[in-house]
């Protein structure tokens, strides 16, 4: 008997070394395809993320007056200043970074990429951003989230929210942009609809099946117009537009003080 049982453990690892090959084998050749379409240019090359490799250039320019206005293009000021609340936007993943940078860039709002459940030092920076802004500014934060609808996701937004809560953040509201059922159900391919299994193994599965059924989705599926629509909408319902317009007023003529 105990003979057999080592023979099943050894088979098992056959299996799993097996099971690896072939993800391998499949990346392989997924990575191949995509690098030939590239070279063919049937596919744009910014099509196609790389999050783990960069190049970095100095910065140089032709002139002064080429610096000059470089400089001008990219002054700002704080354009929340006297509004009701300051906002922060958190995804739950780096492959959401590339759509959600440029809207939280574009409000001049703070963006962080949690990368699962986010290390203590995000947090922290996190929490200090709001709390100086409070002390500055009186302002209580509105929270901006973005996670996967399957166990993990729902409980990150919850960690989340317990994480700032400990460290005195003064939250007016916690947002969740997505991913919700009612934004799965109104995606256009039935394919995206029918989601993935929830793994069971995971010891939120019972709770999340419980509200949501045996089916999960991630945020990759949720098309990046209804993200930006999603968001503009809820921070056009509180801002204040009249000062808004008044401080663009005052940074553009700032800028053509440089």
């Amino acid at each position: 008997m105990e003979r057999q049982r080592f023979r099943r453990v050894g088979a098992v690892g056959v299996g799993a070394d097996a099971a690896k090959k072939s993800r391998d084998a499949a990346y392989d050749r997924i990575t191949g395809v995509l690098g030939a379409l590239r070279k063919m240019g049937r596919l744009a090359w910014r099509m196609v993320l790389d999050l783990t490799r960069e190049l970095d250039e100095w910065q140089v320019y032709g002139s002064p007056r080429e610096a000059r206005a470089a400089l001008r293009s990219r002054y700002d000021e704080d354009r929340w200043l006297g509004q009701p609340y300051f906002p922060i936007f958190i995804v739950e993943k780096d492959t959401m970074e590339p759509v959600c940078r440029p809207m939280a860039s574009r409000w001049q709002i703070p963006f962080a990429s949690s990368r699962g459940y986010g290390s203590l030092k995000l947090q922290h920076d996190v929490a200090e951003t709001l709390n100086r802004r409070h002390a500055r500014a009186g302002q209580s934060a509105i929270v901006y989230f973005i996670s996967d609808l399957d166990p993990s996701g729902l409980d990150l937004q919850r960690a989340w929210e317990e994480a700032l809560a400990s460290f005195d953040v003064r939250i007016h509201k916690f947002v969740r942009i997505g991913l919700t059922p009612e934004q799965v159900n109104d995606l256009d391919s039935e394919h995206l609809r029918e989601g993935i299994e929830v793994k069971r193994g995971d010891s939120r599965a019972e709770r999340y099946i419980a509200q949501y059924g045996d089916r999960c989705w991630e945020t990759d599926i949720l098309p990046a117009s209804v993200i930006e629509q999603i968001l503009t909408a809820h921070i056009r319902s509180w801002l204040d537009a009249k000062l808004r317009a008044q401080r663009d007023v005052e940074i553009n003529r700032a800028r053509t003080l440089l």
